[in-house]
């Protein structure tokens, strides 16, 4: 149910509607952070909740440290080649 509800936002953010998509995102966020609070997808929905805000020109130029941690945790990371590990 929480994936759908962030993807029926991102749809509002191609379609135009920002206003709509916050209150869908925010539900999606009750769901999944009940459920496991550092899912990668947790990260995706609030990306989702930003851009809408940002494109309604709503956007708060504070950051929640705890929020900013929460990403930086579920934030795929990079992987290392080998073939740059032995160029090293």
């Amino acid at each position: 149910m929480a994936r759908t509800l962030s993807l029926t936002a991102l749809l509002h953010k191609y379609d135009g509607d920002y206003a709509a998509g916050p209150k869908l995102v925010d539900q999606a966020l009750m769901i999944q952070r009940s459920r496991d609070p550092i899912h990668p997808d947790v990260a995706v929905a609030l990306q989702i909740r930003g851009d809408l805000l940002y494109l309604s020109g709503e956007i708060s130029m504070e950051i929640d440290p705890d929020q900013w941690a929460r990403s930086q945790r579920t934030r795929p990371r990079p992987r290392t080649s080998a073939v740059a590990v032995a160029a090293a």
